[in-house]
Parts: C-alpha cells; structure tokens; sequence
C-alpha cells in the first residue's frame, strides 16, 4: 500500500545536497518528486530526521534555480535480495517558494 499523500513523477535531475554545515554538501541523482517532497538516490542515506538544503533545476538549464529546506523522513537502505529497491532517501520539502512550487506542479499535472 502507498501511503504517499502527493502525486509524483519521475524525475532524474542532480540535486546539490548540503547537510550538517555549508562544508559538507554532495550531489545526488533524483529518482521522484511530488509537490511534497524527493527521492535521492544514494548508497549511504543520511539518517531520519537530518536537515538537508536542496538546490536542484527540473528541465535544463533554462530552468529556474529551486532551492528547498527539507528532512530526511525515510531511508533504503541497499539490499541485494531486493534488486528492485531503489537504494535512496525521501526528504520532505519544508519551505517552498511559490514559484518553486508552481514549477514543480506544472510537471506533475
């Protein structure tokens, strides 16, 4: 059962990730996104609960800057028994502008 409150779509764009403090940032590959939030592609997820600053454009580089503040709330982590699970973190969108917001549900609906 999906207990996802938001539509997604798929959606595979590098997201610039930063965490803990301004010197510790990496760059993610998306998997979805929905008006609520993103999967990120990753190995080594940070735990549940950690803080993340989000900057990421959603079709090319013509495409406005979204920068979001957000929260881990859900880990996968790699199991090679289960092939078909994307290793990765969901991160909940806590501030979203209007126009970031706008952009993202003009590629949802």
């Amino acid at each position: 059962m999906d207990k996802r409150e938001a539509p997604r779509i798929s959606l595979s764009t590098m997201v610039s990730i930063k965490f803990e403090s301004l010197e510790e940032f990496s760059s993610l590959c998306s998997k979805n996104i929905s008006i609520k939030g993103i999967f990120l592609e990753t190995e080594d997820p940070l735990p549940v609960g950690s803080s993340v600053s989000l900057e990421f454009t959603v079709s090319g580089d013509d495409s406005p800057l979204i920068k979001v503040e957000g929260k881990v709330t859900r880990t996968v982590e790699p199991n090679p028994d289960e092939a078909s699970a994307t290793p990765g973190m969901g991160i909940e969108f806590l501030t979203l502008d209007q126009e970031s917001e706008f952009i993202i549900k003009s590629l949802i609906e």
